[in-house]
């Protein structure tokens, strides 16, 4: 994981829930890297992360949830 490389550590309670996170979000690499950077101290650029992933799952859901409506308005008889 870049976290885990940027900053030299393999074990870290907000790691797990990160992983967790990611899973769920559609994130590029370089959205991890950016969020990393912009804080030297692991706890303050992780829970960065951790907000940029949900930020993420959030929007994702709604386009999800756009698309999905749009699909049935489509099917649906006229």
């Amino acid at each position: 994981m870049l976290a885990s490389n940027y900053f030299g550590i393999t074990e870290y309670p907000l790691l797990t829930e990160i992983e967790e996170l990611k899973e769920k979000a559609n994130v590029t690499p370089a959205d991890v890297v950016e969020q990393l950077m912009r804080n030297k101290v692991p706890e303050i650029a992780l829970r960065g992360l951790t907000n940029v992933f949900e930020i993420k799952q959030t929007e994702n859901d709604e386009s999800k949830a756009k698309e999905a409506k749009e699909e049935r308005a489509d099917d649906a008889p006229n």
